[in-house]
C-alpha cells in the first residue's frame, strides 16, 4: 500500500510522538507528550502512514523572524521531522518535506527554518545554513576581565514569577534589533521555563539572574549548578540563556555568570559569533569556542524574501536561482535595491550570478559572503564585478543569531 500523507488527530498526539521518539533516540512518556502538545498547531503536523500506521513524523510552527534592515517576515519553522528507523530509504522524508514547504506557500510564508540534526540531510531540499554560533567553557580562575563598559545596575536572583513577567520584554526588546532571533509566544515561554529532572544532566533545575538598572530589567540569565566535590568545590555553570538589552546588561550578567563562588568552569550554549565577551577577557585564549551550525533556511517565496529584506547599498542584480524542490519560484529573478526599499521580480535577462537556492539561503542574513560561496564553486559569476557587488549589497553589521531551539 502507497504512503499516506496528512495532519495527525488528537488522539493520534501519542503515537505521533513515540515515532518521532524512535527516530531520535529516546522513549516519551506522557508528561513529556502532554507538555510538548501544548506547542502545538496540529494542523501544521504532517504524518506519514504505511496501510494505517504511523510512520514518519513533521512539522511547523508559525514563526516571525527579524531580517536585515528590521522587518520581521512570517517563517514556517520546521520541526519534529523524523521516519521510524523500519521506513528509511523509501522517499518519505521527501515528500514530507515537499508538503511542509507547499503549506507554508499557501500561507503566505516567505521563508522556513530549522535546526538539522544531521547537517548532510538538508541542502537537498534548498536550505542553507544561515546562522552558527559558538560554544563556550572556561574555567573560572581564567574569567577576569580586561575591559568592560561601566555597569551602572545591579544583579538580582529571583524567581520564576518575576522571570515570567520581565524577561519576555528584554527578549522582544533584543530580537527585533538582532537578525536572526524570532518572537516568542506564551507556549514557547512555557517551554522555556519548563524544566524537568531528566533533561538537567545531573546540574540544578534553573537559577534566574535579572540584570536590573533605572528600574527596569535590561538582562537576564538562566543557568544551573552542576555540583562536583573532590574535597575542594569544583561546581559547573551552565548558562542555558543570557539575553541583554544594553552593554551594560552584558558585561553585569558575564561578570556575575564568570565568578559565582564554588564554581570551576562556566560553559554556555548558543553564543552569537560576534558577542563582545572574548575581546573583555583578560586571557581571551583560555575561552575555548566550539562553532557549530544553527539555523538552516528556505526560501520558500524567492521574490516575496529578497522584498522582505533591506540592503547595505543601493544596486541591481539578476539571479538565476536553481531549484528543483519549489516549483512556483521564477527561475531567475531581477533584485532591485535602492534607499526606498526592494524590488524582485521575474526576468527573462541574462543572469549576473548562477547559483542554487541553498547557497542564496545561506547569504540571505549577511552569514556567508556570495563571494566566498564563489570561491566553494557553489556561485558561478557570469558578469564582471557582480559578486563584488552582491557581497556589498547583502553585507550586515552583525551576526545574525537564533538562541531559540525548535
Amino acid at each position: 500500500m502507497a504512503i499516506t500523507l496528512r495532519p495527525i488527530e488528537v488522539d493520534e498526539l501519542p503515537a505521533f510522538h513515540r515515532v518521532m521518539g524512535q527516530g531520535f533516540g529516546y522513549i516519551p512518556d506522557d508528561e513529556s507528550t502532554a507538555h510538548w502538545a501544548a506547542t502545538l498547531d496540529f494542523s501544521r503536523t504532517l504524518a506519514a502512514f504505511d496501510d494505517g500506521r504511523l510512520v514518519g513524523t513533521s512539522g511547523a510552527f508559525a514563526l516571525e523572524t527579524t531580517v536585515p534592515g528590521g522587518a520581521t517576515l512570517r517563517t514556517a519553522g520546521v520541526t519534529m521531522v523524523a521516519v521510524s528507523p523500519s521506513h528509511r530509504r523509501r522517499g518519505i522524508l521527501t515528500e514530507m518535506m515537499r508538503g511542509l514547504l507547499a503549506v507554508a506557500h499557501e500561507r503566505g510564508e516567505p521563508i522556513a527554518t530549522l535546526w538539522a540534526s544531521e547537517s548532510i540531510i538538508y541542502p537537498r531540499f534548498g536550505y542553507g545554513l544561515a546562522t552558527e554560533d559558538d560554544t563556550w567553557d572556561i574555567e573560572r580562575v581564567h574569567a577576569r576581565f580586561a575591559h568592560a563598559p561601566e555597569v551602572p545596575g545591579t544583579i538580582h536572583l529571583v524567581d520564576e514569577a518575576y522571570a515570567r513577567a520581565h524577561f519576555p520584554a528584554v527578549w522582544e526588546r533584543v530580537r527585533v534589533t538582532r537578525i536572526g532571533m524570532t518572537a516568542r509566544d506564551e507556549a514557547f515561554w512555557d517551554h522555556r521555563f519548563h524544566d524537568p529532572s531528566h533533561q538537567r544532566g545531573g546540574a540544578s533545575g534553573f537559577f534566574f539572574a535579572a540584570y536590573e538598572e533605572g528600574g527596569r530589567t535590561e538582562g537576564y540569565a538562566l543557568y544551573r549548578v552542576k555540583q562536583q566535590w573532590d574535597g575542594i568545590a569544583a561546581h559547573e555553570i551552565e548558562v542555558v540563556e543570557a539575553i541583554s538589552a544594553t552593554d551594560a546588561a552584558h558585561a553585569g550578567l558575564w561578570k556575575f555568570l564568570l565568578d559565582l563562588d564554588l564554581s570551576k568552569t562556566i560553559t554556555a550554549q548558543h553564543r552569537p559569533l560576534d558577542d563582545a565577551l572574548p575581546l573583555m577577557l583578560a586571557d581571551t585564549r583560555r575561552l575555548r569556542r566550539r562553532r557549530r551550525d544553527a539555523i538552516w533556511l528556505r526560501l520558500v517565496d524567492l521574490v516575496a524574501a529578497l522584498e522582505g529584506r533591506t540592503y547595505a547599498a543601493e544596486g541591481a542584480l539578476t539571479l538565476e536561482v536553481r531549484d528543483d524542490f519549489c516549483g512556483w519560484n521564477p527561475a531567475v529573478v531581477r533584485l532591485e535595491a535602492s534607499a526606498d526599499g526592494a524590488r524582485a521580480h521575474p526576468s527573462s535577462a541574462s543572469p549576473d550570478l548562477v547559483l542554487s537556492t541553498s547557497s542564496l539561503a545561506a547569504a540571505y542574513l549577511g552569514g556567508t559572503r556570495l563571494s566566498d560561496l564563489a570561491r566553494a564553486g557553489r556561485v558561478e559569476e557570469r558578469r564582471a564585478g557582480a559578486l563584488r557587488e552582491a557581497d556589498r549589497l547583502f553585507a550586515t553589521d552583525h551576526a545574525a543569531w537564533c538562541p531559540q531551539h525548535f
